[in-house]
């Protein structure tokens, strides 16, 4: 499909003349067949549909994945669909390597420490993310129960069904997350700051590094919502952002899977959904060995079909020629 050029856009604000009049006779300089007799009838655009127009054009054409169909083939084998969730370990290597691998993977992308893959959806995720949250502060700051964020994140509203305070801070007029209101509404009492990578208008949160930094300052931890975070891949990450936790669906790495992965930095290993899946010398095991573990999500360390696919989309020669 063609993508519009930019003189097809409607016009989105008022014009702002940027360029100052040129000095009086300067028009004698250009050689009469080269002067423009008009303005170029370029449309006054805001910076938001400025910079969703350019990142559509950088971004490449959607293609058809050569992989699809191997990983719907393999997501119907009777081995992997039968497996009971408490096989014996040595039984099932090969989906454990494959759950190690993808978790590994999204280590790499997103610079945390640490992955699971046991929440079913993305809601999951982000509802998980929250208690690990509060699980880190529930022995030594047990008066901690709030939560600050964006004026209508799905993460406040989670709060508040989780029976923690909901603090929400309002966006500046070009969208972004406004420190200053965020500061004011952070204090002793905040578990965490709760942001997406994107705003509503899909561009990147420029604001994530600032809402760290007071964030950390209140001893407060940086919670995100990574949906978008694969299209900067190689280019940026979560870890530079100074982000605590982050969960984001798994469909970011293969559009066929549904199911999300929740990330941590080392220190909050302890509080994830488990079992995990560690890599021992005699090969791939479970790790139940989480002290203050928020629980399991589910009775598997994940779900084996998604995580096959995703395998799949990481192996294949366009994946890696597109990402590096």
């Amino acid at each position: 499909m063609s993508k519009p050029l930019i003189t097809e856009l409607p016009s989105t604000a008022s014009p702002v003349r940027c360029v100052p009049q040129p000095p009086e006779g300067a028009a004698s300089l250009v050689p009469e067949a080269h002067r423009r007799p008009a303005p170029p009838s370029l449309p006054a655009l805001d910076e938001p549909t400025l910079r969703a127009h350019f990142a559509d054009l950088a971004s490449p054409a959607a293609t058809a994945w050569a992989g699809a169909a191997i990983a719907a083939r393999a997501a119907t084998i009777p081995g992997l669909t039968r497996l009971h969730p408490r096989q014996p370990c040595p039984t099932i290597q090969g989906v454990l390597e494959v759950l190690h691998e993808v978790a590994r993977a999204l280590t790499v992308l997103t610079g945390l420490d640490r992955f699971s893959l046991q929440p079913p959806t993305l809601a999951a995720a982000e509802r998980a993310a929250l208690l690990v949250a509060r699980a880190s502060f529930s022995r030594t700051q047990p008066s901690r129960n709030e939560v600050a964020g964006p004026a209508g994140s799905p993460a406040l509203e989670a709060a508040s069904r989780l029976g923690l305070v909901a603090r929400a801070v309002p966006r500046r007029q070009d969208d972004r997350l406004d420190l200053d209101a965020l500061i004011a509404a952070v204090g002793a009492a905040t578990v965490a700051v709760v942001a997406s990578w994107l705003t509503p208008s899909g561009a990147f949160e420029q604001s994530l590094a600032g809402a760290a930094e007071v964030a950390h300052a209140h001893g407060a931890l940086l919670c995100v919502d990574a949906t978008g975070l694969a299209a900067l891949a190689g280019r940026t990450r979560l870890r530079e952002a100074g982000v605590d936790v982050a969960w984001l669906s798994l469909g970011e790495l293969c559009p066929v899977a549904s199911s999300a992965a929740l990330g941590v930095r080392a220190a909050l290993t302890e509080f994830l959904p488990g079992p995990l899946v560690g890599k021992a010398r005699g090969g791939y095991e479970l790790d139940d060995e989480l002290p203050s573990t928020i629980g399991p999500l589910s009775l598997a360390p994940g779900n084996a079909t998604d995580a096959l696919a995703v395998y799949v989309r990481l192996c294949s020669p366009d994946a890696r020629g597109r990402d590096g």
